[in-house]
């Protein structure tokens, strides 16, 4: 009988749980592949893959929009970590497609939905032809002509039409 305790003690998972260490051992100085944690006016903190956690600065040319980036959507970031234990933030390493240029320098976006979105205004230029929105909801078509192609009907909703 001591037998079969001695097999059921062993075969049960322990109850016990191993205790994570609070801080991972300090990176050896070299590149390292790093996530922001913290980024405010006066201090900027990664962590590495492996857990530690060091304070850090951007490089010169790196932009603090692309930190908040990086810090907002958990990007992975590359940095040199230096013998002090700080980091440099040195570029946020892509993970998905970019859009770029073709070989006509043409752009595109596809999505069952594109949207663009503007704090005070959205402009579109081509040429002498110039799309404008903004805040205030003004709507303005500028161009030297304009043809309308309706296989339906157009209808104006407004109080007020004017022609000219």
């Amino acid at each position: 009988m001591a037998r079969a305790d001695k097999q059921k003690k062993t075969s049960e998972p322990s109850l016990r749980r191993r205790r994570v260490p609070d801080r991972a051992p300090a990176p050896a100085p070299g590149l390292a592949v790093v996530t922001l944690e913290l980024r405010s006016a006066a201090s900027l903190r990664v962590r590495t893959l492996a857990g530690a956690v060091l304070p850090a600065r951007l490089a010169p040319g790196f932009e603090p929009a692309l930190a908040d980036e990086c810090l907002r959507d958990y990007r992975h970031v590359l940095a040199e970590i230096g013998a002090d234990g700080e980091a440099v933030l040195l570029g946020a390493l892509q993970t998905q497609r970019a859009t770029s240029r073709d070989a006509h320098d043409a752009v595109e976006l596809r999505g069952r939905r594109v949207e663009l979105r503007a704090e005070d205004e959205i402009r579109l230029c081509v040429g002498k032809s110039v799309l404008r929105m903004d805040k205030s909801g003004t709507v303005r078509v500028t161009g030297q002509k304009m043809t309308l192609d309706v296989a339906a009907v157009v209808r104006f909703l407004s109080a007020l039409v004017e022609l000219p």
